[in-house]
């Protein structure tokens, strides 16, 4: 899947309080159920579905005026099946409008076999996105990546940055990575970091040399700084990874850490003790400790991490994680504590709903609060997806649609991968499954919703001669 953005950058942005989201999540459930729950159209001869993300909406909480406010929004747009474009967008209150302020571009060559991701910022000087960074993903036959280049823009040209590259030995999973940065004054790359990379039999780790450019008596070179050796048990599981620092005076290793790996019989792994070489008292020192816990289907239910305090000689709690999750193997709750002053508190929760094809629809952060011993949601974030029905001949960006959630009566929208002067019927529901608006639409011309809506969730489709090929989840405001 090719990235996308997924940080928040403001969050004291107003959100106008006659929006209906608060009641987001059961809203779309309801949908959920009266649109996905019958699509006989699936199993129509030669028919299939694909689901893409089109926007998220991510909303903060204002407690005090006790309203939902916008915070930041994603538009995703493909053009091609090798082309992603990501939009991020805050939300100016003020203004009661959407504000660009970066850009992705995600291409790539399936000849080259290349990803091309460039990234721009909005300039308010300049009024326009400009471009800051670019990173270039070049992968072998054996789709494994071979080297990354990363550029910077630099008033009209990019400059280059800093280069990996990775070179396997034939029929083996064992490779060389180095690390390379450019020398401003030369504008050519120079070596910087190689790591040896070696495996075990069974595809885990087995060695790592680490190996930095330096200068020598007979100019630079490369000089050994660091490994990491791991152990396995007679399971093929490892049990030990050690680090070992090499000492250009002795010209010997020296031991800096080792973690101990233990498992239970079902070979998961339920603690996990990194201890620190003293040189001092030249024995292993306890630092810290993560024990883990498994639910019936093997999943990860629990972590607790802790440090050694050597004060008392015991393990001291830090923090702790719990985790449940949805029939469709991915987690869906999430809780985090920190332990203070004798007991667990800073708890936070993060929780997920899924759709109908088992995507994130909606993500929600709560904090605890102890006066009121209740969860209090402060974070959300909403996901639209689009599904289009094509037949098995059809391009998987047929049938596109650029417009934003959320959209708006007053403004016109199109479909640009629609088939030019085509007429297609675009219908509107509520989330009564009451049909509130049909109309003609031609492909590529633009059109505009008309009528009184309610704020709310919407489905919107698009059929071809009655066959329906395109359906989303609209918020109109």
């Amino acid at each position: 899947m090719l990235p996308i953005f997924g940080h928040s950058l403001f969050a004291q942005i107003k959100f106008p309080s006659i929006s209906p989201h608060a009641d987001v999540a059961e809203e779309l459930k309801a949908m959920e159920a009266r649109y996905l729950a019958n699509r006989p159209y699936e199993a129509a001869a030669g028919k299939h579905m694909m689901v893409q993300l089109d926007s998220t909406l991510e909303y903060d909480y204002d407690a005090s005026s006790n309203v939902w406010e916008y915070n930041l929004r994603e538009r995703f747009f493909y053009p091609n099946p090798e082309e992603q474009i990501t939009m991020l967008d805050i939300w100016e209150a003020d203004l009661n409008r959407w504000k660009n302020v970066r850009r992705g571009i995600y291409q790539y060559d399936p000849v080259a076999r290349t990803e091309t991701d460039i990234w721009s910022e909005w300039d308010d000087g300049a009024q326009e996105l400009i471009d800051y960074g670019r990173w270039v993903y070049e992968s072998d036959a054996q789709n494994r990546l071979i080297r990354i280049e990363i550029h910077d823009w630099v008033v009209d040209f990019w400059r280059a940055r800093t280069q990996m590259i990775w070179e396997y030995e034939e029929n083996s999973q064992d490779y060389l990575y180095f690390r390379q940065r450019v020398n401003p004054s030369t504008n050519t790359f120079k070596e910087s970091q190689k790591d040896s990379v070696s495996f075990y039999p069974n595809g885990r780790y087995k060695s790592l040399y680490s190996y930095l450019w330096k200068q020598k008596a007979q100019g630079y070179g490369w000089g050994i700084d660091h490994r990491i050796l791991y152990s396995q048990d007679s399971l093929g599981r490892n049990i030990e990874e050690k680090r070992e620092n090499f000492n250009d005076q002795s010209l010997s290793w020296d031991n800096y850490s080792i973690y101990v790996n233990t498992y239970d019989s079902a070979g998961n792994r339920i603690e996990r003790i990194l201890r620190h070489w003293n040189a001092g008292s030249t024995q292993w020192i306890h630092t810290n400790r993560e024990t883990y816990m498994y639910n019936t289907d093997g999943k990860e239910s629990s972590y607790l991490k802790q440090w050694w305090d050597d004060t008392v000689g015991e393990w001291e709690n830090d923090s702790r994680t719990f985790h449940t999750y949805h029939l469709n193997g991915k987690w869906e709750m999430r809780e985090t504590n920190r332990w203070r002053d004798s007991m667990w508190t800073d708890r936070r929760k993060m929780e997920i709903d899924f759709n109908a094809y088992d995507e994130r629809e909606q993500f929600r952060a709560f904090d605890y609060q102890s006066s009121s011993a209740q969860w209090i949601m402060e974070e959300k974030k909403d996901y639209f997806w689009s599904e289009t029905i094509m037949s098995n001949s059809a391009t998987v960006h047929e049938f596109r649609c650029e417009f934003p959630n959320p959209i708006r009566v007053d403004q016109a929208y199109h479909c640009s991968s629609l088939e030019a002067g085509k007429p297609y019927e675009l219908q509107l529901y509520d989330l009564n499954g009451r049909l509130v608006q049909a109309a003609r639409l031609l492909g590529h011309e633009p059109f505009q919703l008309s009528g009184d809506f309610s704020p709310g969730l919407y489905m919107l489709t698009i059929l071809d001669d009655q066959q329906l090929v395109y359906r989303r989840k609209v918020i109109i405001e």
